[in-house]
């Protein structure tokens, strides 16, 4: 409910899995058949594109593409969500958002090729969501893509454990983004009473003790050297078994915390909720407001054990009238 009302009361364009009712919809929304005719193109182009601010492509299906038709100006493309977005983009000169969605990996090469397609996308992109499998060039890439009005990236759940190099020479471990060796944080290890240090936990590892890297690491710096106006890059793997793969396969805990250190002003998400809605408009105050709501509306739910928690919970507004 408190997502709901979060989508609601920003009304930015949103698409939640599986689908709300309170979602937003792009100005341009399309869904990628790769058994349609490449010269359906023609009917994509009009002048609604000149004015769209958001763009919704959704590449869900097998990772496919058609042969060209026979004859046209346009048999050098191939038919790829990726070769659909380079016909796109250049229709699109006030485009501020895009949110590209598939289940396969996404070819590096194609993805920014489409980008460069627009001229104008580097001064207008300002949310760019993606959700799919991203390898670690790709990552590195988006620092070098000319994004420099980009304020939210949105690569949720997107990282591979499949690209850590087991065994890679030279295994050194990782130092926080001013590079300096992070301070060591206490941590209480799963045996008992024993306390252990943060570093021997990143060390344990499964390709650490074999001198391997974490592969996203400095293609994440890289990202964020070359995305100046970056507010919000939300990484996802909220939930506790997704959380072990990205701390152990993808990024270390000490090059984290060396980028929220040294980039102090950016909000980085781990959500459990894939995308995360954006902000409420009225801040804290109006999230409380909606949680409030929220909690009240549960009081009369049908489960008893929803209905007690929720009664419970409501009893300490009173108490504390300036927190939840």
């Amino acid at each position: 409910r408190l997502i709901a009302s979060r989508i609601s009361s920003a009304g930015r364009v949103h698409y939640s899995f599986p689908p709300r009712l309170e979602d937003v919809k792009a100005d341009i929304e399309f869904f990628f058949d790769p058994s349609m005719s490449l010269s359906l193109y023609e009917h994509l182009v009009d002048d609604k594109m000149k004015g769209a601010k958001s763009l919704y492509l959704n590449d869900s299906g097998p990772n496919g593409c058609l042969e060209p038709d026979k004859g046209t100006a346009k048999e050098k493309f191939t038919m790829t969500s990726e070769g659909l977005l380079t016909c796109i983009l250049p229709h699109c000169p006030n485009l501020e958002e895009l949110h590209y969605i598939t289940r396969k990996k996404l070819d590096t090469q194609r993805f920014f090729e489409a980008l460069q397609a627009s001229s104008n996308l580097g001064s207008s992109l300002k949310l760019l969501r993606i959700s799919g499998e991203i390898d670690p060039p790709f990552l590195a890439a988006l620092g070098r893509s000319g994004l420099d009005s980009l304020e939210r990236l949105d690569i949720s759940d997107c990282m591979s454990s499949q690209y850590v190099e087991y065994g890679a020479d030279g295994g050194s471990e990782s130092t926080d983004d001013d590079g300096d060796e992070d301070d060591d944080e206490e941590v209480t290890t799963a045996g008992g009473n024993k306390k252990d240090t943060q570093r021997a936990k990143d060390k344990a590892a499964p390709f650490k003790t074999r001198g391997g890297r974490y592969p996203y690491e400095e293609p994440l710096r890289t990202a964020l050297a070359g995305l100046p106006h970056l507010k919000q890059l939300d990484l996802g793997f909220g939930a506790n078994d997704l959380q072990a793969l990205f701390w152990n396969y993808c990024v270390s805990r000490k090059a984290v915390r060396g980028v929220v250190k040294r980039h102090q002003t950016l909000n980085l998400t781990m959500s459990q909720t894939v995308p995360l809605p954006h902000e409420f408009p009225g801040g804290k105050q109006e999230e409380c407001a909606a949680f409030r709501a929220a909690v009240n509306t549960l009081r009369y739910d049908e489960d008893e054990e929803v209905k007690t928690m929720a009664r419970s919970i409501s009893g300490t507004f009173k108490s504390s009238p300036n927190n939840w």
